[in-house]
């Protein structure tokens, strides 16, 4: 795979803003591969997280009957080593849903919300409740694309600008990296198709789709975009670039073929950090391992809400392609 991105990712505290700009410089995306497959996690002991999908592409007909035939989606995430609930994944997001809504409220025209005021006075009493977690993910991403880019990136351009400088001087005094990571696998799907509708999408220019994975991303574009973490209230701007690897300690296991590699460079051109994601198919369905380098001085629970965000990210992501794409 080879694009670039343009992104500002929040690095220091409670909330974090990521802007991005991707460029395009060709795409290679890569057939199924049966050969690398390996045994599935979930088949031998580990316990998955249901998550039903919509597959209407497989169907049992009878005559002018056809029955569709549903398989569940059974996300199995671990972070920090640590098992995670689906339910755990969606309370974080939830939270940070209501936290990134009272923001954009506060700053942007009411108008914008209308959708999300009976949404917001629901989650005011609980933040944590996931009941109608689906509508609010929509109808928030729906109030930032109808905001326009403009406005969103206004609203974060002062976090943005003041970063800029903090980014820098993090990598100064930082000689080794800190190393965000988390391990994902999906029941359904390949590693390889993943990759064709994650590809697509950013060809696509897609920006609702990057929008709902995650209430921390406030614009996507092949131009310009941003969003936020969930760990800093101060963003730093970089561009990740998936032609380069900068000296990073980016890992090729062989027997992780789908691969979305890449060093993150300031507004300097300094590399502050960089990609490493690594995925491979399994017999049934696919995993993943998202991974991403920080300045190694950044203060430990950036690097422990990031992974959070991570979760958020690729669990949505990979919902999303199954629902779009019936991928068994």
């Amino acid at each position: 795979m080879k694009f670039s991105t343009r992104i500002v990712l929040g690095l220091l505290s409670v909330s974090t803003i990521r802007c991005h700009e991707t460029v395009l410089n060709g795409v290679q995306t890569s057939e199924p591969n049966s050969g690398m497959q390996s045994s599935n996690p979930l088949n031998s002991g580990t316990e998955g997280i249901p998550l039903v999908g919509r597959d209407t592409a497989h169907t049992t007909c009878s005559g002018e009957s056809c029955t569709p035939k549903l398989r569940s989606l059974k996300l199995t995430t671990f972070i920090n080593g640590t098992q995670e609930s689906r339910e755990a994944v969606l309370q974080w997001e939830s939270r940070r849903i209501q936290i990134v809504t009272q923001k954009m409220q506060h700053h942007l025209a009411s108008w914008l919300f209308e959708e999300l005021t009976d949404l917001v006075h629901f989650a005011s009493e609980n933040t944590t409740d996931i009941a109608n977690i689906t509508q609010r993910r929509e109808a928030l991403a729906d109030a930032k694309i109808r905001a326009s880019d403009y406005a969103m990136r206004k609203l974060v351009y002062s976090n943005v600008f003041l970063s800029a400088a903090v980014s820098q001087l993090s990598k100064a005094f930082s000689k080794t990296w800190a190393i965000c990571e988390i391990h994902l696998v999906s029941s359904r799907g390949t590693a390889e198709g993943f990759e064709k509708w994650f590809t697509a999408k950013i060809l696509q220019n897609d920006e609702r789709a990057m929008l709902i994975a995650c209430p921390d991303h406030y614009v996507f574009g092949q131009a310009y975009g941003s969003g936020q973490d969930g760990g800093s209230i101060l963003p730093s701007h970089f561009g990740i670039n998936y032609n380069e690897t900068a000296n990073l300690p980016i890992e090729n296991n062989s027997s992780f073929p789908v691969r979305f590699n890449g060093a993150a460079f300031n507004d300097y051109d300094h590399v502050i950090g960089g990609n490493n994601h690594q995925l491979r198919s399994l017999e049934e369905g696919f995993e993943i391992h998202p991974k991403i380098f920080f300045p190694s001085i950044l203060p430990n629970h950036i690097i422990a809400e990031h992974r959070w965000h991570l979760a958020c990210d690729f669990s949505n992501w990979i919902t999303a392609y199954i629902d779009e794409t019936g991928d068994e």
